[in-house]
């Protein structure tokens, strides 16, 4: 978003109670300040994950007067939320806010537009978890954080700010 010229952007979280979510943010904020974007906590909502909670952050951001660009939902669920309420309302996607998300499930393809989103690698993901519990079993106790790379997908709702 920031390399397309965003800088009001809009973040819809997964339940804050959760470390993935805390540390999603914090991911989220480190890359705000490495491009002097400062955070405003007023562009942060907590949702839970479903459908409903991206409904209700960006109705949440609409009423509230801020001038977003872009949003960011911590998954594709929440980001379907918001787009439905957006095309609703026939606020354009992406002309007048980029929306992404992230899990890259089958639906962000289906959408018209189709969703950017950030995919995992759960194979990787997986095969890691398999070795660490092998790597237990055999009394190998190893305690690194293994930080594997997503991938961007880049479909229909974004697009870079005139």
């Amino acid at each position: 978003m920031i390399d397309l010229g965003h800088r009001n952007i809009a973040c819809i979280t997964g339940p804050l109670n959760i470390s993935l979510c805390r540390e999603r943010l914090k991911g989220f904020n480190d890359i705000l300040k490495k491009h002097n974007v400062k955070l405003d906590n007023k562009l942060v909502f907590e949702g839970d994950f479903k459908f409903n909670s991206g409904k209700n952050a960006i109705n949440h951001f609409l009423n509230s007067g801020l001038n977003i660009t872009a949003l960011w939902a911590q998954n594709d669920l929440m980001a379907i939320g918001a787009m439905n309420v957006l095309i609703r309302k026939k606020i354009g996607i992406p002309q007048d806010i980029s929306v992404i998300g992230m899990d890259n499930i089958d639906a962000a393809k289906m959408l018209v537009p189709s969703l950017t989103t950030i995919a995992q690698p759960y194979r990787e993901m997986c095969e890691k978890a398999v070795e660490s519990v092998i790597s237990q079993k055999e009394g190998k106790i190893t305690n690194k954080n293994i930080v594997l790379q997503p991938e961007l997908i880049v479909r229909e709702t974004t697009k870079k700010l005139d």
